[in-house]
């Protein structure tokens, strides 16, 4: 018995460890992201909202369809969230969408980068503007 004992107590132990590590590492993209109900009405409200959405911004809105990455870890005010972008195909190198939701995806803030000029969207405060401003060239 003593020895099940010492393989469940690692076990546990081994699970503290791996588990926040992997919170930390998302690798899932904007696309999946707004398979997410809240995601998508909160995606849906932020692009909505802008007159000045690009039409390749307001085409990937419609269909969800255009070049993607893996979103990356930042933390906003001591709270855990993921950046994701989006670019504008065969020209991402100037044209980009970067976006961070609130953890439970209810509320959407975004940057549309257009080679040097950057526009906020969904008036974010300085801490998201920030983080987004921070994400442009990664």
């Amino acid at each position: 018995m003593f020895p099940s004992r010492l393989i469940i107590a690692a076990c546990a132990v081994l699970m503290c460890v791996v588990a926040p590590v992997h919170a930390a590492a998302p690798s899932d993209t904007l696309y999946e992201q707004l398979q997410k109900p809240a995601h998508k009405a909160a995606w849906h409200k932020l692009i909505a909202g802008q007159k000045r959405a690009d039409p390749w911004l307001k085409h990937y809105a419609r269909t969800f369809d255009g070049p993607v990455a893996p979103g990356y870890p930042v933390t906003i005010d001591s709270v855990d969230h993921v950046v994701y972008n989006v670019c504008k195909t065969h020209d991402c190198g100037s044209n980009m969408f970067h976006v961070v939701f609130t953890p439970d995806g209810k509320k959407a803030w975004g940057l549309l980068v257009n080679g040097d000029r950057q526009t906020p969207f969904g008036n974010p405060d300085a801490p998201h503007l920030k983080a987004l401003r921070d994400a442009v060239g990664k």
